[in-house]
């Protein structure tokens, strides 16, 4: 017998307790309630307590559908999605690849039942996914295993505390949020020319707390930006997501790219950044605009967001000490680091003559005056991406981190030199 029935109150005497005082005409309600959940069987008893604190935000069927139809590739061998939810992602790769094996885990006991029902031919297991030891024990994981070819992934979005959630990336430990932690623990799953698909909160581009890993991850993998989306609206809540590609670092991996209809540029650019080595550095201005003046003589000008228009640049009065660091000749590309995105104060700067930079100033530096035009094109065909990668609620900013995937999501790799770096980097066309 239940131990609530033993004692089920009457009516006419208030419950007492250290924690808390049911009174009479409550008592019967919440202890009929108590009853019926001292009943539960354990798993499912377990399963509500647990999920419960995470926020369950599945895959709209619509944004799923789209991201798999989108998708340049050839039916997967083996394609899974640990954070199944409902199967959205699932369904549809079913859709599109019907023979294609299917593996699902999720950390819902309930919702692995409704997979099993649902696809009768897919494996799902329950599995912690950021739980090292319940991952081991999900026999479609195991190391004997062939591994994915696709993996789609909608992890939780829900870090209300802040918290940041260890993963290894290779040999190279870091911390990050629960979403991109999601997608690492994904990486070793990953089959030699496979890709991880990923809908993400767009701050796992830009904030602070996933910068190492980002970078972690770019020094093995590329990343690439499928779809930028202001308001994607899953139930009870409305969430600015981007929807990445993830893929091995790899000469093959130019060939077999599933994106390359979304991201690549046109044709004739392609073939120009394929055929040359682009050396180039993105950095950041550091001056402030309060330090400046009108010289009448010496000094270097000072270019501001205000001197970019229609671009081209057109050098004010302002001008300050040669000495500074943060300084910059031609062939450049200049661009605003805040403020409402223009694609027309994105500007090309070919002169030899240096000039100094704002703090709210970002630079590309090239090699070479051919380079720099390449790239120039490159932005100006796909101008509603970079203006996507600016973000913010108030006034619109684009990180050097956003900057850096942007490029790399139209087919460019680059590394970032920040302030306390001195090193260039090379971008290198994935797409040929």
């Amino acid at each position: 017998m239940p131990w609530a029935l033993s004692c089920w109150p009457s009516q006419r005497r208030p419950v007492r307790s250290s924690l808390f005082t049911i009174t009479r005409s409550e008592n019967l309600s919440a202890l009929r309630a108590l009853f019926v959940f001292s009943c539960m069987p354990f798993p499912i008893l377990f399963d509500s307590c647990v999920v419960g604190f995470m926020d369950k935000h599945y895959t709209p069927k619509d944004l799923a559908s789209a991201i798999v139809r989108d998708l340049a590739c050839r039916a997967p061998k083996r394609a899974a999605d640990f954070a199944a939810g409902e199967g959205s992602l699932l369904n549809a790769i079913r859709e599109r690849w019907p023979n294609t094996p299917l593996v699902a885990t999720d950390l819902s006991q309930s919702a692995v039942n409704k997979l099993r029902k649902r696809f009768r031919n897919a494996k799902a297991e329950r599995c912690d996914f950021l739980d090292s030891t319940s991952r081991s024990q999900v026999v479609s994981l195991s190391s004997n295993r062939k591994k994915f070819s696709l993996i789609l992934l909608n992890p939780p979005f829900s870090n209300r505390d802040g918290k940041t959630w260890p993963q290894q990336v290779g040999r190279q430990a870091v911390a990050c949020s629960r979403a991109l932690a999601f997608v690492i623990a994904s990486l070793p799953y990953l089959s030699r020319k496979g890709q991880v698909v990923a809908i993400l909160p767009s701050s796992c581009l830009t904030s602070q707390r996933d910068a190492s890993a980002r970078a972690a991850i770019l020094e093995s993998y590329h990343i690439r930006i499928l779809r930028s989306k202001k308001n994607v609206q899953f139930e009870k809540c409305s969430v600015e997501v981007v929807v990445i590609a993830i893929s091995r670092r790899s000469v093959s991996d130019v060939s077999q790219s599933d994106i390359n209809r979304l991201a690549a540029p046109s044709g004739d650019v392609t073939t120009q950044l394929a055929k040359n080595s682009i050396n180039a550095s993105i950095f950041r201005g550091t001056i402030p605009m309060s330090g400046c003046s009108t010289m009448p003589k010496g000094g270097i000008a000072l270019v501001h967001t205000t001197d970019l228009n229609e671009g081209s640049i057109r050098l004010s009065s302002l001008r300050v000490s040669a000495e500074v660091s943060s300084s910059t000749t031609g062939p450049a590309i200049l661009m605003p680091r805040v403020g409402r995105p223009n694609s027309k104060k994105v500007c090309l700067y070919l002169s030899s003559e240096r000039v100094a930079l704002s703090d709210c100033i970002l630079a590309v530096k090239f090699n070479s005056i051919a380079a720099a035009k390449l790239v120039y094109a490159l932005l100006s065909s796909h101008e509603r991406r970079l203006l996507d990668s600016y973000v913010g609620s108030c006034a619109k900013y684009l990180t050097l981190d956003g900057l850096r995937l942007m490029l790399n999501s139209l087919g460019v790799a680059t590394e970032v030199c920040r302030a306390d770096q001195a090193a260039t980097s090379k971008l290198v066309a994935l797409a040929q």
